[in-house]
């Protein structure tokens, strides 16, 4: 951030003082205002991706620099950093590596990585050196990320974490099997099919998952249903309907399940082993003229369902909600993709239509 004013003004104003006691206080009082002003500034730091690489890593050795000139007392004061960054450009992840082996007390670090080719893989060497965090929220947001052992062995070590997002990663290293202990304090996640599943495994309290990726899930071999009973918002961003229906069933307790639903079957899959379920998004169906009939008969199936949601024309959202004879336009306080964290009652409003 730039002075507010100029250097030139206060060397006019300094001109003007004579008493050296006077110049003596203000100097000391400007130290104490920074003393007293440098825990906020530094409590919550975002340097997002720029166009222009050259201002990036000035950005990003800018806060390095700074880190490092204090001995270690503004690393101290840094709680949330959100990183962007292209991955394949030369020094990003050098930086970003030498930035985060310091910030060692986070409680909140989101890294928004670009991948310009989405084959490259990076690696950040930060997660290999067994760094002592405490971190409660962790977000990787990169499209060609790849979960290998260090990763996931570094995600293991995190026993504070409340909300994981790894966004939509290409697949992670098979075979890997969390130690049931492991999550004890996660309430939130957003990961591939396959990781998602395993992590129900573990002593995790899940109450909202989002899943991307298709994948056949094997024959259950969840012991430990605490984690499984605790979840109550399901988001499937699979292409394939098969995999969010089957998660579903795994979640005896589901009450909120947003995803794709291709047939009457896979509907009835679904009410049927989800007998608690309140309200049912779809994200590819828009019901016809015809449809009060059949949308009756739903609500007849299941006496917790509360309403349907879909997508209408030019992408406008409709709830059909029980007892109505006609779907009603609403609109989400939250933004768009973000509504399985939201509030599914209070985060919603009903459009008035004065046609």
């Amino acid at each position: 951030m730039p002075p507010i004013l100029p250097p030139e003004i206060f060397l006019i104003i300094f001109d003007n003082v004579d008493d050296e006691r006077t110049l003596y206080n203000i100097l000391i009082t400007s130290r104490h205002f920074c003393t007293l002003v440098e825990p906020f500034l530094y409590t919550r730091i975002r340097i997002s991706q720029h166009s222009l690489v050259s201002i990036h890593l000035m950005r990003l050795r800018s806060l390095l620099e700074s880190l490092e000139m204090s001995n270690g007392r503004r690393a101290r004061y840094l709680r949330d950093l959100n990183l962007g960054a292209d991955v394949t450009m030369p020094g990003n992840n050098r930086l970003i590596d030498k930035i985060l082996v310091k910030a060692t007390h986070l409680r909140s670090l989101t890294l928004q990585l670009i991948d310009s080719d989405f084959t490259s893989g990076w690696r950040f060497s930060f997660f290999q050196r067994r760094l002592t965090f405490n971190l409660t929220s962790l977000t990787i947001a990169n499209y060609g990320l790849y979960l290998d052992h260090a990763l996931l062995h570094f995600l293991e070590s995190q026993t504070s974490l409340q909300i994981l997002n790894l966004g939509y990663p290409r697949g992670h290293e098979h075979g890997y099997k969390f130690p049931s202990t492991s999550f004890p304090n996660l309430k939130v996640l957003c990961a591939h099919s396959s990781l998602a599943y395993a992590i129900l495994s573990t002593s995790a309290r899940i109450t909202r998952l989002q899943i991307s990726r298709s994948i056949r899930l094997p024959h259950s071999d969840i012991t430990d249903r605490r984690c499984t009973d605790s979840v109550r918002t399901l988001s499937s961003l699979t292409s394939s309907p098969e995999t969010g229906i089957s998660f579903a069933s795994l979640l005896p307790n589901l009450e909120w399940f947003s995803g794709p639903i291709d047939s009457a079957e896979q509907l009835e899959h679904l009410l049927t082993h989800n007998r608690k379920l309140r309200g049912i998004r779809f994200i590819n169906w828009m019901p016809s003229s015809r449809s009060g009939d059949k949308i009756h008969r739903l609500f007849g199936t299941l006496a917790t369902l509360q309403f349907l949601e879909y997508y209408g024309s030019e992408y406008k959202q409709y709830r059909w909600y029980r007892g109505a004879a006609a779907p009603t336009q609403i609109r989400w306080f939250c933004h768009f993709g973000s509504e399985w964290l939201a509030d599914w009652r209070e985060d919603v409003v009903n459009v008035l239509n004065h046609d």
